[in-house]
């Protein structure tokens, strides 16, 4: 007799159970998703050239992130040799690829062309440079104050040459308090970044036609 009212007894409230989870309306996700930007158009042409010389053409990347960035969640640096990682507050594109995008669309706007081609290039180009990332760091604190330390090369596809070496560390603070104004401060060391890159692209050779 008690197997049989302990075994009515377990239907009971697995059907209960059943009956509050249908009546209970389906919580929202509280996730929130955020995109590195690329900087604002400039008013002019940044760098009129002279009929003769030919467009100039880059390919952005490969970049490639520290381990520690290789994932969705928001980075929060606590300390030196501590990492946090925002709960519910997410990158909404895989953060390689958005750097990439957005590195390659600042060079366009800074350098005056069209002619940049974010990696992977289009089969059969062959652009006169390529830009290698390298990003160390990428994240900002508790404050919102963000860090961007990179190394990053500029190679003659042409003849392999290696024409810049570099190590960029920059930071920003943000313009006010909460999670979207310190990734729009993330966006802005990357167009500090984008803007030492630009600076020595303009003093490298170029062919005239």
């Amino acid at each position: 007799m008690r197997r049989l009212c302990r075994h009515w007894i377990a239907v009971a409230t697995v059907v209960l159970a059943t009956a509050c989870s249908r009546m209970l309306p389906p919580q929202p996700d509280p996730s929130r998703f955020f995109v590195l930007t690329a900087m604002d158009p400039p008013t002019a042409d940044p760098s009129p050239t002279s009929d003769r010389v030919r467009p100039l053409t880059l390919a952005v990347g490969p970049v490639r992130l520290a381990p520690y960035l290789d994932r969705n969640d928001l980075a929060i640096r606590l300390s030196a040799d501590e990492i946090r990682y925002s709960d519910g507050e997410r990158w909404a594109e895989p953060l390689e690829r958005n750097v990439t995008n957005v590195l390659a669309l600042n060079l366009s706007r800074l350098l005056g062309t069209a002619r940049v081609f974010a990696y992977p290039r289009p089969a059969g180009l062959l652009p006169a440079y390529q830009i290698d990332v390298e990003i160390g760091r990428l994240d900002t604190t508790r404050g919102g104050e963000a860090t961007l330390a990179a190394h990053w090369t500029i190679e003659n596809l042409g003849t392999r040459d290696l024409l810049a070496s570099r190590d960029s560390y920059l930071t920003r603070a943000a313009a006010g308090s909460g999670t979207p104004a310190a990734v729009a401060a993330l966006s802005g060391v990357l167009a500090e970044l984008s803007q030492e890159i630009a600076s020595t692209v303009r003093d490298l050779p170029r062919k005239t036609a």
